[in-house]
């Protein structure tokens, strides 16, 4: 056990002198996961970015094909009673992103930023 701990500390002294960031890998349980009543289309090349500690948005992707989506998903995890939310754009939203894959969104004070895509 101790040696473990020599071992970590060294490869986060590393990572430390790279700026890594060192990251934890959590093993799921197969039998955890259930179907939700409502959930998005499968897609990929689409962005998650979390928001607090329990709520995370998903946006854009495709189906893998030419179809690009433009909505935007919020799940909410509770340990209890997981959703998934579909969100409107409000009437008379002024600017609304057109579909797009392979981008990158941040969440900061309120808002997600969209960045590039195609």
């Amino acid at each position: 056990e101790r040696e473990v701990q020599k071992e970590e500390e060294e490869l986060r002294k590393k990572m430390e002198k790279k700026r890594m960031i060192p990251m934890k890998c959590h093993e799921m349980d197969p039998h955890s996961f259930f179907k939700l009543p409502y959930s998005p289309k499968a897609r990929a090349f689409h962005t998650i970015t979390k928001v607090g500690d329990k709520k995370y948005i998903m946006f854009g992707g495709s189906d893998g094909g030419k179809k690009k989506y433009r909505d935007i998903h919020v799940f909410n995890y509770d340990k209890d009673k997981p959703t998934w939310d579909l969100i409107q754009y409000a009437k008379g939203t002024r600017v609304i992103p057109k579909g797009r894959n392979s981008h990158s969104t941040v969440h900061r004070k309120g808002c997600l930023y969209v960045f590039g895509g195609i």
